[in-house]
């Protein structure tokens, strides 16, 4: 019998190995590949299993951009909101008016049904609507070319707005999927991206409702489908893959598990009840454990 007990198995390949009834009892296997492997019977009790270090910090460094980036733009279009509630055009003051109750709705529909909900009955209808009244504007002799501009201004904002709550919310379940730790990164490297511009009351929002929102694309939730789908491609990249291997019978006692890929293994018989952590893992449909979260 093969016996890995407390070993530093870190990024190791055991890729189509025959390691049946093998003990990997307390080894730190983040990163490692078992795919193909035979390792029916095999001890993990009290394993470390999930993403490697390398992964761990290309998660944290993705995360932080993208807060940081989703910060600076929310703060950057709340500025140019403002900026048009002050211009001497009624025009552009009525365009800044229905861009502020355009988000606030869609954030209020967001929160309640989720992103689909809201695009389909705040988003797509308000520009409809802001078209429809640009349309009667020329026809009544405003200059054609102000409208146009103010109705691809108004589109182009709302449509960013969307695209930065959608990004944020990633970026923060991306953060969580990494490690519980990076969601501080990720909400400092936000805030650092807020000072560059004005506007902080938008990007409040925006850091709020993405804060929600991560929790439903943590779970797949179909409120915020797209995002919900990205994390669940990305979640196992750089973790254990256990990818088409003979899992029959192994023993997941005690062990912490994320990030890990399950898709193809034979699991007859696996124990995972009584596993400290599963979370963030990809099993076949119909073949994953219950997920928990980690025990003292």
């Amino acid at each position: 019998m093969v016996n890995h007990a407390g070993q530093d198995l870190h990024g190791k390949s055991f890729a189509r190995m025959d390691l049946h009834g093998a003990d990997f009892t307390g080894a730190n296997l983040r990163g490692a590949d078992f795919g193909g492997a035979d390792l029916s019977d095999a001890n993990f009790e009290d394993a470390r299993i999930g993403l490697g270090r390398g992964a761990v910090a290309l998660y944290g460094l993705s995360a932080a951009a993208l807060g940081a980036l989703t910060g600076f733009l929310a703060s950057w279009l709340g500025e140019h909101v403002r900026r048009a509630f002050d211009s001497p055009f009624p025009g552009t003051r009525l365009v800044a008016f229905v861009i502020t109750a355009e988000i606030v709705l869609y954030v209020l529909a967001a929160l309640w049904r989720g992103t689909p909900f809201a695009m389909r009955q705040v988003a797509l209808p308000g520009l409809a609507l802001l078209a429809t009244t640009g349309v009667i504007a020329i026809v009544f002799g405003a200059p054609g070319a102000r409208v146009a501009t103010l109705f691809a201004t108004a589109a182009a904002t709302t449509a960013l707005f969307v695209l930065v709550i959608a990004v944020a919310a990633f970026a923060r379940g991306l953060a969580t999927a990494g490690s519980r730790v990076l969601m501080a990164a990720v909400l400092a490297a936000t805030v650092l991206g807020v000072r560059r511009a004005d506007g902080t009351g938008l990007a409040v929002t925006v850091a709020l409702v993405s804060t929600v929102a991560s929790g439903w694309v943590r779970r797949g939730d179909r409120r915020m489908p797209g995002a919900a789908r990205a994390l669940e491609e990305l979640k196992t990249v750089g973790g254990t893959s256990f990818r088409d291997a003979n899992l029959a019978g192994a023993n997941f006692t005690g062990a912490r598990v994320r990030n890990t890929d399950f898709r193809g293994a034979r699991l007859e018989r696996a124990r995972f009840d009584g596993a400290r952590e599963i979370a963030f893992c990809r099993f076949d449909p119909g073949a994953a454990p219950a997920a928990r979260t980690e025990k003292p």
